[in-house]
């Protein structure tokens, strides 16, 4: 991309800044007060259907309590949703089905938010460290450690025939690195929001990581990209992201890109629907020939096995980065080490550059920018104080987080199979594009060695190379 260069009373004015505040540079993962597209969670219930007679026979029930009672039903995997008017109204419907129709609590859910997986971390700004008007040079050292300083865009920048769903807060329709690689208008799962423009900021960062082409370069910058919204404040439902992939692979996707992530507990017989409802969402995609691939989380767990996040919520796994048919990308920094911030784990299959807040935030608190990722952002949505004072133009934010490390993942999977086709006249299996990107793959022995994640890091220029 172009380099921005801020002035030094631009950059002594954000130090000024920096002393005396916190700045928000990143997408808080904290739930938002907008109510908008929020739906009362506590009388949610999600239902299961283990026959065509069990469904109608449920079916006919809950007809008979509308309007009260509204239902969404994703056939292809036989999961429906169920909106009670009231926490109370919950509980006798769930105590009925039991009773009744002898559903077992396997077949039962209830509903949790959701967040996006963007770090949130609350840096000390006394610590802020910069090299003067140099430390944007290196804006987008990401996508170069990728694309081997965009000596991939030689051999493959991806074509509008290869399309990548993003399921995240929508996309930014009007930015000029993303519009001319929006292939279509796909679909907002947010109850009263019908588009799918991103007023958040979040999926903008996502995409342009795939697909930017102008000031900022994605990974593939000639991919197609179709959003599913699920996000319009910070949080969303499980329901709506199991919608979404299902939907986006009836749409044809190749790709599904996931940067979010929720907990759930296997023990917990109301979390054990969800966890199924999702599973089977992705062996769906699977078998509509879908490469699926989800951030690890940006919490630092290991994901590997059940955990105890504290003391109320205890013996929970991540999903749905860490389940079997997804393919889970862990957060990397500049350094090519893991992510401080960065979920990890045996199941974790790949690293992807996500940044952090420099080499020695962890130990001793001292934050540099350069250790950051410049991303697209939203042209009408504030920036953040560094953006705003460093003198970045509208439409380009700082941010780190694995949610901007499994992109990269999806869109050079997306790659491969834009290079296979062009080979071969079809596309490959899931599990060719799966071995291509591991066997291309740079080496890391540190994560392998210490568990981080199975098959170093994500490399775009050696993957196409082993695509004959």
């Amino acid at each position: 991309m172009k380099k921005y260069m801020p002035n030094f009373t631009k950059l002594f004015i954000v130090l000024l800044v920096l002393l005396g505040g916190t700045a928000h540079w990143s997408v808080d993962t904290t739930q938002a007060q907008n109510s908008v597209g929020k739906e009362n969670v506590e009388s949610q219930l999600l239902i299961e259907f283990e026959n065509i007679r069990e469904e109608n026979d449920i079916k006919s029930f809950l007809n008979s309590l509308q309007p009260e009672v509204e239902t969404v039903e994703i056939e292809e995997i036989n999961v429906m949703k169920v909106q009670a008017s009231s926490a109370k109204q919950k509980e006798l419907i769930e105590k009925h089905l039991k009773q009744t129709f002898h559903l077992d609590s396997d077949q039962l859910g209830d509903e949790e938010r959701v967040t996006l997986e963007t770090s949130a971390e609350r840096v000390p700004m006394q610590t802020v460290q910069t090299n003067s008007m140099s430390f944007l040079r290196n804006a987008q050292w990401d996508i170069e450690a990728v694309t081997n300083n965009g000596e991939s865009h030689h051999l493959q920048k991806g074509s509008h025939d290869v399309k990548i769903g993003l399921i995240d807060s929508g996309v930014d329709f009007q930015h000029p690195d993303l519009m001319k690689n929006i292939v279509g208008p796909g679909k907002s799962f947010v109850p009263g929001i019908e588009d799918t423009q991103d007023v958040l900021g979040h999926g903008t960062m996502v995409a342009g990581a795939i697909a930017a082409d102008g000031e900022q370069i994605g990974v593939g910058p000639e991919l197609g990209i179709v959003p599913y919204k699920v996000f319009h404040d910070g949080s969303a439902d499980s329901f709506w992201i199991i919608q979404a992939i299902v939907e986006a692979a009836n749409d044809g996707m190749d790709v599904i890109n996931l940067s979010l992530g929720t907990y759930k507990s296997p023990k917990n017989k109301e979390d054990k629907m969800v966890i199924k409802a999702y599973e089977k969402a992705v062996k769906y995609a699977k078998k509509h020939g879908v490469f699926v691939v989800a951030s690890a989380g940006s919490s630092g767990y290991d994901i590997s096995r059940p955990f105890d996040q504290n003391e109320d919520i205890q013996d929970v796994i991540h999903l749905p980065g860490g389940m079997k048919d997804v393919f889970t990308v862990a957060a990397t920094t500049k350094e090519n080490t893991m992510a401080s911030y960065s979920n990890y784990g045996k199941n974790v299959d790949m690293g992807a550059p996500g940044g952090d807040y420099g080499v020695n935030f962890k130990e001793e608190q001292v934050f540099d920018i350069q250790s950051m990722i410049l991303t697209t952002y939203p042209i009408q949505i504030p920036q953040s104080i560094f953006a705003t004072y460093l003198g970045i133009p509208q439409g380009y934010d700082f941010s780190a987080g694995s949610s901007l490390a499994s992109p990269k993942v999806a869109a050079t999977a997306g790659l491969i199979i834009e290079e296979y086709k062009d080979k071969h006249g079809k596309k490959p299996s899931l599990n060719k594009i799966e071995k291509t990107l591991i066997k291309g793959a740079e080496e890391n022995e540190t994560a392998r060695k210490n568990k981080q994640f199975k098959h170093g890091i994500v490399n775009a220029y050696q993957s196409l190379q082993l695509v004959k």
